[in-house]
């Protein structure tokens, strides 16, 4: 009972022993004493409460509470802990070596700051760190970070670090928070690795770094893996076997890259070869790319790729667009990117078409500063000679450039519209794409059934509509002055304004109407606007007007002679015929167009023997007309004319004698069926072959 009673006497006297001599140790005074000498010298203040824990087991532990350590020469914090526990080791109680074997930050917040010469705003606590304390575990909870660079600001929430043998050979720990960089997004970070002593400094041999990134509402899953070697007395960093994914679910986005080393030094990062290979899908559209960068140099200010070189690839339903890219690139941090020379080429199959399209190999320079950017090209462009010069100005909001091109064929390009439920071009809808002008010039432009030489014309296009003004071109064996132009309306709608002179007349009317009744060669006033999506929409509501002046020509599917003949034998009257005409000297019309009916008045048909008079209209949406014909005799104008009637489908339309014209006036019907024989024997007297006084 005596053992029991001493023993228990001398376990309460070593606890209390013990309790004091943790209350010496861990004193208020000594402890803020020791933290004043810590800053002494760095204009730096430092404050903890009054309120100290203590305790013993498992080991010698110290609580402090609201830890602050100033800006210098400042009662701003540059460093605030809400609570920190310093756990010692046993043996740090009877040698003049310190060893914390746990220390547990918990609500820590640090503003940290990087001025443009490199320094950091806490760089002199770092370096007042004791060299005789040794740290064997670093538990950090719940933490937050003010990171503020020259030119860009962080924050560091949620912050959690663990450090595990600290004090040996091979020092692991993992770490997680969540970064915010204001508008450019949110990622929460995480990483684990180990840290190993070297001769030199100190290795990583495996680092994997982690991130899930909100970029402007898209998540992107980032992770990378590398070896990592510091070199703290040349002050260089070196990455090796660097390998980095991404990955992006919504966009069915991966990412693989790659680099079998990466170099800091002097504040420079040089990277001799790096690739990466891509692949994305939405909505029916695929992309693959591979990119392949050599000798990488990246300066604060300056970055240099002395070769990029990507290698791409688009694919939807209407086919599939391969492109590459090769060049080297310079960035500078006054807002400037150049390609002093590259090389691009491109390709689009598609398996509905009977060749491909945007076939080029262009060779050209690229700039960018401040917002402006120009380039020039030069090369092929489906296959035909091609020069660009392009650029555009921050200020007009405007592209301007020049384009020279040998030949261009819009047939298969005008396919994929008339697929589409959209005519006009999707980038130029959009509100914030920039107005086009442009001076262009083509040799050969070819359009289904048409061909137009030495086109010129100056281009202008914005979200609005789109123009071609001061256009000429070689057209129907003449030429073509005046402009086009489509407004981004909903239907869209055109407006055609033209002069053509010395031009094959038959396969204009044709262009535009489908109309093919009339041959010869001169020249014809244009005017035409329309809106719709379709060929029949344009005809139903094309107005504006037409003039022709022909020579030399025909009036193609009518005999007028023959017509005549007929009627004068009492015989049926001939229709229309492919194979027959009425050749003329010369015809002259003058028509103006509304709802896409055509109507004309008076216009003139002059052959070597009659001369006829017109009128009538002509709808073309549904090709068919109604005319009145007036014929004369050429050599004769006071002879009795005849009075004749076209109507029906162009194609196939009737031709009948005027008889009420021809009549007007009489009154029985001998006296009308009298007018008719005088009239038609005089006609046929003029119109016999055999007649001298033709």
């Amino acid at each position: 009972m005596k053992t029991i009673i001493f023993g228990a006497l001398a376990a309460l006297l070593l606890a209390l022993g013990l309790q004091v001599a943790l209350r010496e140790i861990f004193n208020p005074q000594k402890i803020q004493t020791e933290l004043d000498k810590f800053t002494a010298g760095s204009g730096r203040n430092t404050r903890i409460h009054a309120q100290i824990g203590r305790s013993w087991l498992p080991r010698p532990t110290v609580t402090l509470h609201n830890l602050s350590i100033s800006k210098p020469n400042s009662q701003a914090d540059a460093v605030y802990i809400k609570e920190m526990k310093i756990g010692l080791s046993w043996k740090s109680l009877f040698n003049q070596t310190t060893t914390i074997e746990k220390w547990v930050i918990k609500g820590a917040d640090i503003e940290l700051n990087r001025d443009a010469s490199g320094n950091w705003s806490l760089a002199d606590l770092w370096r007042r760190s004791s060299t005789n304390i040794h740290l064997n575990r670093l538990i950090v909870e719940n933490s937050r970070i003010k990171l503020n660079l020259p030119k860009h600001h962080y924050f560091i929430s949620d912050l959690r670090f663990n450090g595990k043998n600290l004090n040996g050979s091979e020092k692991i720990f993992d770490f997680s928070g969540t970064a915010d960089a204001g508008a450019k997004g949110k990622a929460v970070l995480g990483g684990e690795g180990r840290l190993m002593q070297a001769s030199d400094g100190w290795r990583i041999p495996q680092l994997v770094l982690k991130a899930d990134a909100d970029i402007k509402g898209r998540q992107i899953q980032i992770k990378s893996e590398s070896s990592l070697n510091w070199q703290p007395q040349n002050q260089t960093l070196n990455l090796q076997n660097v390998r980095l994914s991404a990955d992006n679910t919504a966009l069915n986005l991966h990412i693989n890259a790659q680099t079998p080393q990466i170099i800091w030094q002097n504040n420079h990062v040089s990277i001799n070869e790096f690739g990466s290979v891509l692949t994305a899908k939405e909505s029916g559209n695929q992309w693959d790319a591979a990119i392949k960068l050599n000798k990488i140099s990246l300066h604060p200010t300056i970055v240099t790729i002395a070769e990029a070189g990507l290698t791409g690839s688009h694919k939807n339903v209407y086919g599939q667009t391969n492109f590459t890219f090769t060049g080297p690139i310079n960035w500078q941090q006054s807002n400037t990117i150049e390609s002093p020379r590259f090389s691009f080429t491109s390709i689009q199959d598609n398996p509905s078409a009977p060749q491909p399209r945007f076939i080029s190999q262009l060779d050209g320079s690229f700039s960018y500063k401040n917002g402006n950017w120009q380039t020039n090209l030069q090369g092929l462009f489906d296959r035909q000679p091609v020069t660009l010069q392009a650029a555009y100005q921050q200020n007009s909001g405007k592209i301007t450039g020049n384009l020279n091109l040998g030949r261009l064929n819009l047939t298969p390009y005008l396919q994929e519209k008339q697929d589409s439920t959209t005519i006009y071009p999707k980038f130029l809808s959009h509100p914030n794409t920039p107005a086009i002008e442009a001076d262009i010039s083509i040799g050969s432009l070819i359009i289904p059934g048409i061909q137009a030489d030495n086109l010129n014309a100056q281009l202008y296009a914005d979200n609005q509509r789109i123009s071609l003004s001061r256009l000429n071109a070689s057209l129907y064996n003449g030429s073509l002055e005046g402009g086009i132009s489509m407004a981004n309306t909903n239907p869209p709608t055109f407006h055609l304004q033209q002069i053509a002179t010395n031009i094959q007349i038959r396969p204009l009317l044709q262009d535009l109407f489908g109309y093919h009744r009339i041959n010869g060669n001169g020249n014809a006033v244009i005017d035409f606007s329309a809106s719709g999506t379709t060929r029949q929409n344009l005809m139903e509501n094309l107005k504006g007007s037409l003039q022709l002046n022909i020579s030399n020509g025909a009036l193609i599917g009518f005999d007028m002679r023959n017509i005549l003949r007929n009627a004068s034998t009492n015989s049926k009257l001939d229709g229309y015929d492919a194979d027959v005409q009425t050749p003329f000297s010369r015809l002259t019309m003058s028509a103006d167009i509304e709802q896409g009916i055509l109507r004309h008045n008076n216009s003139e048909l002059i052959s070597d023997v009659l001369l006829i008079n017109s009128s009538g209209s002509t709808n073309l949406a549904s090709q068919t007309l109604s005319e009145t014909l007036i014929i004369r005799n050429a050599h004769n104008r006071n002879a009795k004319a005849v009075p004749l009637k076209i109507n029906g489908d162009v194609n196939n339309p009737s031709v009948t004698i005027d008889y009420p014209r021809l009549t007007t006036g009489l009154n029985s019907p001998e006296q009308r069926q009298q007018a008719l024989a005088e009239m038609l024997k005089e006609q046929w007297q003029w119109l016999n072959p055999r007649n001298g006084n033709r």
